[in-house]
């Protein structure tokens, strides 16, 4: 019986690790700059700048 219950609960101790892992994830596509749909990486700045400005409206 202890066996089990020890099993269970190294279940439920994955299960809440990867649930945060989960919601980590989500919030960083939620507020990073993922969602504007243009490739931004190795773009100057000032045009990442006016990507964001322009993508907001």
């Amino acid at each position: 019986m202890e066996d089990k219950i020890k099993e269970l609960m190294e279940t439920v101790d994955k299960l809440n690790l990867k649930i945060t892992e989960l919601e980590k994830r989500v919030h960083d596509l939620e507020t990073g700059s993922i969602g504007t749909g243009v490739y931004l990486d190795g773009t100057p700045d000032y045009v990442k700048e006016y990507i964001n400005k322009e993508g907001d409206k």
